[in-house]
């Protein structure tokens, strides 16, 4: 079956059925990565005393969003077909707070046992031609229910906030121009993505400089050093410093 066929009544609600587990399945599938992300989220912030995922965000895409992707791709319209040909139904994002983060939480996420890795694109060591970084995981995980287990494809996305905040620019400048975006402002996209990786490598030196200041009070100098002639927006450099300076605080009691 196409996505372009038109099926009887019968055959419609019977499918219909089908694709409602379909999905379920991938509800599922998002609620198991996302357990583990969290459980490894609260060690490192409990054990470790550092906390490398600024925070987290999931979706699945919606029946409509399936059925046009699998248009544009060719894919037939059976479960299968869909379940073989496009991986990213299920999605996870991780924001991490410095780069060599990212590799931490990948590293801890896929040496767990009942995890298989699919798939791995580093768009950081290799960005695209437009300036996007990420590191890009399609890791399979079994999904325990009533009647059968089944081993469920989730897309896991990994990247800084000065990454993220690139890519949300990005896709909301491309869906007000519907694609067709001014070359200028690819140009400005571009310069922009350069800018987010520079900010990314001073943000961890800083971050690196407070962790050897083991429990004294960094310089007021050290953070304005490096970002009193960065173009960056106030948020963002709040959030990577908050992450800084939390790795280092001692608990109440031992300071």
């Amino acid at each position: 079956m196409t996505a372009d066929d038109v099926p009887s009544d019968s055959s419609l609600a019977s499918y219909r059925e089908d694709f409602s587990r379909f999905m379920l399945s991938y509800r599922f599938g998002v609620s198991e990565v996302l357990t583990k992300i969290t459980i490894l989220r609260e060690e490192y912030e409990h054990i470790h005393r550092y906390n490398p995922i600024e925070h987290l965000n999931s979706r699945i895409k919606t029946p409509q969003s399936i059925v046009a992707k699998a248009r544009r791709k060719g894919v037939d319209m059976t479960l299968d077909a869909l379940r073989e040909s496009l991986r990213d139904i299920a999605g996870i994002r991780v924001i991490c707070s410095f780069l060599p983060d990212v590799y931490t939480v990948r590293d801890a996420l896929c040496g767990q046992d009942d995890l298989t890795v699919l798939s791995e694109r580093d768009y950081i060591a290799e960005p695209k031609p437009n300036g996007y970084r990420s590191l890009h995981l399609i890791v399979e995980v079994p999904v325990f229910l009533s009647d059968r287990t089944e081993r469920v494809p989730v897309e896991v996305q990994l990247r800084t906030i000065a990454m993220d905040f690139w890519a949300s620019l990005e896709h909301k400048i491309y869906y007000k121009y519907d694609g067709e975006v001014p070359d200028s402002l690819l140009q400005e996209l571009t310069a922009a993505a350069s800018t987010a990786a520079s900010l990314d490598t001073q943000m961890n030196d800083l971050h690196q400089q407070i962790k050897a200041i083991a429990g004294a009070e960094p310089p007021a100098t050290t953070g304005l050093d490096l970002l009193r002639d960065l173009p960056v927006p106030p948020e963002i450099v709040a959030a990577v410093v908050r992450a800084a300076t939390s790795a280092v605080t001692p608990p109440a009691g031992e300071a």
